[in-house]
């Protein structure tokens, strides 16, 4: 079946139930707060990486799983993802600050040449980051 959605949700369809909605999204608003309550005002809005659920099947994901689109990563998740990819590698022949030895694996077979090989991948991957970064 052809896509009905031609407005707020052009393109959007459940990945899971296939349901065509209404779905559940998490959108900025403003608002006026009060000590006792608030109200909202204006317009709202939501990117292709806010969460967005199907009431009939309860699916979730983001809007761009929704749209068959990948999510842009904004620069915060991409620095975390390499911060993440450098703290997931091993130790070895290495000793803490307590002076206690670390190996969680064996030295690799290149031994220091792997290390020297991760270490400029990463170096690489860090400048083009701030790069992407520095244009944001």
């Amino acid at each position: 079946m052809e896509n009905p959605n031609t407005n707020c949700l052009e393109g959007m369809q459940c990945p899971n139930c296939e349901s065509f909605g209404p779905f559940n999204i998490a959108a900025e608003v403003m608002c006026v707060v009060h000590d006792d309550g608030s109200e909202t005002f204006g317009d709202h809005c939501w990117t292709s990486e806010s969460y967005c659920q199907c009431p009939q099947c309860g699916y979730e994901a983001t809007v761009a799983k929704f749209s068959g689109e990948t999510a842009a990563l904004s620069s915060e998740k991409k620095m975390r993802r390499f911060v993440e990819s450098i703290a997931a590698l091993s130790l070895w022949d290495w000793d803490d600050d307590q002076g206690q030895p670390k190996n969680e694996c064996e030295e690799p077979d290149d031994g220091y040449l792997d290390s020297h090989q991760a270490l400029m991948n990463y170096v690489e991957a860090a400048r083009l980051l701030l790069k992407e970064i520095d244009n944001v």
